[in-house]
């Protein structure tokens, strides 16, 4: 696996609350307080912007990527659901919760 060093930006990102890393080395950060989920590419520093990967979440906490398939998962502290990012789309599947 790739290393990647990636600063966020401190004015992007006002609460991350989970991180998770796929096998393209593209960084997926989740701010609870912003409600989103924002991807960064490989090779992304500290004046790299993250492009919005899905928002108006509802307190996005832990995120994590399924290495086989490449669907991201992310726990919903505001809703208490658990969404379903399948293959690297940014709409969401209800997999759990209300």
């Amino acid at each position: 696996m790739p290393v990647v060093t990636a600063i966020v930006a401190v004015l992007q990102v006002q609460a991350v609350t989970g991180l998770a890393l796929d096998s393209s080395a593209q960084l997926y950060v989740s701010d609870s307080l912003c409600n989103q989920i924002l991807k960064f590419l490989p090779n992304s520093n500290s004046t790299t912007v993250g492009t919005v990967f899905a928002s108006s979440l509802s307190s996005p906490q832990g995120i994590s990527i399924n290495p086989l398939t490449t669907d991201l998962y992310g726990a919903m502290d505001g809703d208490n659901t658990f969404l379903m990012f399948a293959n690297g789309s940014s709409i969401s599947v209800v997999v759990a919760g209300a």
